[in-house]
């Protein structure tokens, strides 16, 4: 019981940040030109590489407790699957330091008029 409440608060943590970051890739601010970027392709990229880095190491992280829970609450051995996918642990301490760099050193501009996306790096 004890791992199922715990795998239940990481799974939603980890879908939150996932849902989170969705919206925010998707976002209007996305085509706001901020800076020197004045394309719409150009005021999109600012951020974009980095929030669909957080995106997929969340999903990877949401999978793989989704498989721990599974091993737990029905009884199937999946764990060789879920110490398998312990590799993203590295990703993402790469993406989360990369998304802090690309969101702490991005221009004021951009910080101010793409802020939801800035503020969830």
């Amino acid at each position: 019981m004890l791992f199922t409440l715990v795998t239940a608060l990481v799974y939603l943590i980890h879908l939150f940040w996932m849902c989170f970051g969705v919206d925010v890739y998707a976002s209007y601010e996305r085509h706001i030109p901020c800076a020197t970027n004045t394309t719409l392709d150009d005021a999109s990229g600012v951020y974009d590489t980095w929030i669909l880095l957080c995106i997929i190491f969340h999903m990877v992280e949401w999978i793989r407790q989704t498989i721990f829970a599974t091993s737990a609450l029905v009884g199937v051995n999946l764990v060789p699957v879920f110490y398998a996918l312990y590799i993203m642990i590295p990703f993402g301490i790469i993406v989360m330091l990369g998304g802090a760099i690309a969101a702490f050193s991005s221009d004021a501009d951009c910080v101010e008029k793409q802020s939801a996306r800035s503020t969830y790096l």
